[in-house]
């Protein structure tokens, strides 16, 4: 992950900093002291995690943390204070959260064919499979990590209505022609980690 080279550099940054301009002693000296300081970063404990963490990992893309909340499973991304990105409801399907509106989507389009452009941990794939039967997911998510902890700790259940591509939003659309009757579009991961190309025009 990112935190071991990060404590690297800040280790770099500080033990140069102090020995060369605080103590202008012989180079062994400060050589000595530059050492003892390099370790100090990596004795800052880490980030304590989200209370009732269950799972935490790192892709090349989030910081990826599963929690348990009161019967509840939250899938939490890169900064817990921005809160969840899924759920799974240890009773009924309502969340209470934005997730709910997008329920209605097959409805609305009176339609069975869903594509959903950031599957996250599947919160609204597993509410169109479970309140439309016969439809069809097709589900993009750019974070295989993402995708594995949906399976393992989301209960997202694998299927002939759920296809599952591993792959960024914009590039899927450019290339796909098949035609949806819902596209569901949820890339954003929360704060700055919206995704730039997938603000402009063309998407």
């Amino acid at each position: 992950g990112c935190r071991r080279p990060l404590r690297i550099l800040l280790a770099a940054l500080v033990a140069s900093g102090i020995a060369w301009l605080a103590w202008p002693a012989s180079r062994a000296s400060r050589a000595a002291l530059a050492l003892a300081l390099a370790g100090l970063p990596f004795l800052v404990p880490d980030a304590p995690l989200v209370p009732g963490s269950v799972f935490a990992g790192e892709s090349p893309y989030n910081t990826v943390v599963i929690a348990d909340d009161g019967g509840d499973r939250l899938l939490c991304l890169n900064d817990a204070r921005d809160g969840s990105h899924s759920v799974r409801l240890g009773h009924g399907l309502l969340t209470g959260g934005y997730y709910d509106v997008l329920f209605l989507g097959p409805q609305l389009a009176q339609g069975r064919r869903v594509l959903v452009l950031g599957m996250g941990g599947g919160t609204t794939v597993t509410a169109y499979r479970r309140l439309y039967p016969g439809a069809h997911v097709t589900a993009v998510e750019i974070d295989p990590l993402v995708v594995r902890v949906a399976h393992e700790y989301l209960g997202l259940e694998r299927g002939p209505d759920l296809e599952v591509r591993f792959e960024g939003a914009r590039p899927f659309l450019r290339r796909e022609t098949d035609l949806f009757d819902v596209i569901e579009v949820d890339v954003f991961a929360g704060s700055a980690y919206a995704p730039f190309y997938c603000l402009t025009v063309e998407f």
